[in-house]
């Protein structure tokens, strides 16, 4: 959370915080993070990670 409310732009930081919030089964921030990535870098280097991640947290967050 420092490091997204230090710089929300940098890509970086949302996805992880998007990891740590998984991992502590906060899903629906998990998803809110994985999505501010790709939001900022789509192309980005977890990009592909992080669009994994969000389409099986959105199914899970929604349901």
């Amino acid at each position: 959370d420092k490091c997204v409310g230090a710089d929300p732009s940098q890509a970086n930081c949302w996805m992880v915080l998007a990891v740590v919030e998984q991992q502590n089964e906060n899903l629906a921030r998990a998803l809110e993070g994985y999505q501010k990535y790709l939001e900022i870098a789509p192309d980005g280097r977890y990009a592909k990670s992080a669009k994994k991640q969000a389409q099986r947290l959105e199914s899970k967050v929604q349901g």
